[in-house]
């Protein structure tokens, strides 16, 4: 039997030793086996293959080639054509894409529409439209567009880059949109226009009729005084440079200054909803002409119980008929709609009272408050006696670091915020009350001496979360928790506003701690510490 060859044997012979195929081998010796004339074939039939060599251990390279068995009649390379010549090739660098608002109308893609959009948050759903880039592109009356552009209003936001092509286009709007966005605009622009376009002889002639004269065009319903008198202060702006009159109809104003305030005819009533049925009902208004519908806050309406009163106003408004349509120029009643929650309760006034609306939000819900620097306070009830020095301490804090201050003093009750009124005046501070007991005449006083700094403390119940624009609040106090989560987020957005910055503080006590599931999906990341670990947070 033949002894096989050690390696070390066989890596002393610089030429390959070929054995016969009886012969056994090592694998290593295998490996180095060659047969010489298929070495011969390759190389003569492709001289293009390279010629590999292995690495001895004695560093002498032991040349071999490989064999491929193929045809060349099997090439798959033959008869290729390339996609590109390399004489055509480009090798120069793309032009800048242009942004949206350096392109002409004509200019914009679908592409553009899509990142301005997002550039602005705007999220639509029930239709496809194209905000709004200025006001000159817009659709509205030229009346409209010359005061607007020679006013304070440079650009549209974004709330108002989205609704006005929607509801020009007499498409119904249920939206939602962040505190101090401009929304109030977003709304009365279209009404405006809407009743600019109304046949020319019918509102220079028919309107003014005896019989038409307390006929409105149009009607905005809010849920409280104050956002009623604000949103007429800025309706007013604009309808006296357009001719036009509105009205406002509230609780705390006699129905001799409303029968007064439309005997020359009226255009737009802005209104609260217990008050507009009242008048309804006295024959001092007829919504027999109104085919033009604003809810502004309507999920505050809802909380209020204010859902029979609009249930009659609803059943007080009029069916298109033909003249009409001719007339007024439209197919069906137009109605807009913006709230702060999409509850049940709203999603049923919308089947009821919307015609396949258009969902508007501007921003995702929750970021509307990013702005506000948010600070809390746990006071076991054990410690609940030195709530009101922490109170003055929070203030005081505040004064230092602000010359120019405004704030706002939240309780839930009436009795609380006169007290807190009382203690804040024997500590030196200055401060007005508003609530619900106070008349209209008081509280609209004690939120103008607030807006004109004449005070810089406001104390107030819920009644001041909403409808209240005051420019430059610079902190929000809960002294008193509210029970919701979106009534605690209205307090707090009164500061903060049109994208300034704002403050809250907010004392949280063991009563409060249904709220706290609710609060933490809110605020989602920098969680307090008594929602991180409410158990240690009570044993500190």
């Amino acid at each position: 039997m033949t002894r096989p060859i050690s390696i070390d044997e066989l890596v002393k012979n610089d030429t390959p030793r070929f054995i016969k195929k009886r012969d056994r081998v090592s694998k290593p010796e295998a490996k180095l086996v060659v047969k010489p004339k298929k070495i011969e074939s390759v190389v003569q039939s492709d001289q293009l293959t390279p010629e590999p060599t292995i690495i001895t251990q004695n560093k002498k390279p032991i040349k071999t080639q490989f064999n491929f068995d193929w045809d060349q009649s099997d090439d798959t390379s033959r008869g290729y054509t390339p996609l590109l010549e390399l004489d055509d090739f480009d090798d120069t660098l793309p032009p800048p894409s242009v942004h949206w608002s350096a392109k002409s109308l004509q200019e914009m893609s679908e592409s553009d529409w899509r990142d301005l959009k997002d550039e602005f948050n705007i999220i639509t759903k029930g239709t496809k439209i194209h905000p709004i880039r200025s006001w000159g592109e817009s659709v509205l009356d030229k009346s409209i567009v010359n005061i607007l552009e020679t006013s304070k209003f440079a650009d549209p936001t974004p709330v108002q880059r989205a609704s006005i092509p929607i509801a020009t286009h007499q498409q119904d709007i249920i939206g939602i949109a962040e505190t101090g966005s401009g929304k109030t605009l977003a709304y009365v622009l279209p009404l405006l226009h809407y009743i600019l376009s109304i046949e020319e002889n019918y509102l220079k002639y028919e309107h003014i009729q005896e019989f038409n004269l307390n006929k409105p065009l149009g009607v905005i319903l809010a849920p409280t005084r104050e956002l009623a008198n604000q949103i007429t202060t800025e309706l007013t702006r604009f309808c006296s440079a357009l001719n036009l009159t509105s009205v406002s109809i509230i609780g705390g104003h006699s129905y001799e200054e409303t029968i007064s305030a439309i005997k020359d005819g009226v255009h737009i009533i802005v209104a609260t909803p217990g008050r507009l049925v009242d008048s309804l009902e006295r024959k001092i208004i007829n919504l027999s002409k109104c085919y033009y519908v604003i809810f502004d806050e309507a999920d505050r309406m809802i909380d209020m119980g204010f859902e029979k009163p609009l249930n009659t106003i609803y059943e007080n408004l009029p069916e298109i008929n033909e003249a009409d349509r001719q007339t007024f120029k439209l197919d069906k009643r137009i109605t807009m709609m913006f709230t702060a929650t999409f509850s049940d309760s709203i999603n049923t006034m919308t089947k009821k009272y919307l015609i396949k609306p258009v969902q508007l939000v501007i921003g995702q819900i929750g970021e509307k408050v990013d702005n506000i620097n948010q600070e809390f306070e746990f006071i076991q009830t054990k410690y609940m006696d030195t709530k009101f020095e922490k109170l003055v301490q929070v203030i005081n804090k505040h004064a230092r670091r602000n010359k120019v201050y405004s704030i706002i003093v939240f309780a839930n009750y009436i009795k609380t915020v006169e007290e807190l009124s009382d203690s804040l005046a024997e500590k030196g501070y200055k401060n007005i009350t508003i609530h619900g007991s106070k008349s209209q005449q008081a509280r609209e006083r004690s939120i103008d001496e607030f807006r004109n700094g004449r005070v810089r403390i406001l104390v107030a119940t819920d009644v001041a979360a909403r409808g209240i624009d005051i420019a430059n609040v610079s902190l929000v106090v809960n002294y008193q928790m509210t029970k919701r989560v979106d009534e605690y987020i209205h307090r707090i957005g009164r500061t903060g506003r049109a994208g300034t910055k704002g403050n809250s503080y907010t004392f949280i006590e063991d009563g409060d701690e249904p709220l706290f599931p609710d609060l933490r999906r809110f605020l989602k990341k920098n969680l307090p510490a008594f929602l991180v670990n409410r158990n240690q947070t009570i044993k500190d």
